[in-house]
């Protein structure tokens, strides 16, 4: 008995401010895409899947999920978001560890266009955009076409290269849609 509102379930004080972290960065959101670049060096990407499946792991059933590998295509990892539930993240799991290393995606627009597409039609809160390499620049209109009603937070990361050029492209998306830009260095890769 008593009285108010019912406890959150799994554990909280208001379970709409779950975070889930990835590379040092938090996100409140329920619903989330990862957009991960999967053309860069066998040993970073080994790293990156580490820390995807470590954040993913930190879920709660109450989250969504889904992860889009970019390289010369997107691939989605599930058809559609996925409920947090530890089957879930241990298909995950499986699923991730069989992407192999994939052709470069440099510079090119309809892969990383794609990624998004997919990512914004899944309606997520938040997405995770992760990228070691240059895009087309023309990226940042499409992300700001596909977020018109800015109800997605775009939040970007530049891993381990340090060109400015490409930084600016992802600081750009991420503030356009009230994200977070973060430089992952390769001394991070292991935290």
């Amino acid at each position: 008995g008593g009285s108010g509102p019912p406890l959150p379930p799994y554990g909280g004080s208001d379970s709409s401010h779950v975070t889930v972290k990835f590379y040092e960065t938090a996100e409140t959101a329920k619903k989330i895409v990862f957009i991960l670049d999967h053309s860069g060096t066998l040993d970073s990407f080994d790293a990156l899947r580490g820390e995807t499946i470590r954040s993913i792991n930190r879920m709660l059933p109450l989250h969504r999920f889904n992860v889009v590998i970019v390289s010369d295509k997107a691939s989605m990892i599930f058809p559609m978001l996925q409920r947090a539930t530890p089957d879930v993240k241990k298909e995950f799991a499986t699923k991730f560890q069989g992407f192999a290393l994939q052709r470069r995606a440099e510079n090119l627009l309809p892969p990383y266009e794609d990624a998004f597409e997919k990512a914004f039609g899944m309606q997520p809160d938040a997405i995770y955009f992760l990228t070691d390499g240059h895009f087309e620049p023309r990226l940042t209109q499409v992300v700001a076409n596909l977020n018109k009603a800015k109800k997605v937070r775009v939040n970007t990361l530049a891993f381990v290269k340090s060109d400015l050029g490409y930084q600016e492209h992802l600081k750009e998306i991420a503030k356009e849609s009230g994200g977070v830009f973060r430089f992952v260095a390769e001394k991070d890769l292991e935290k």
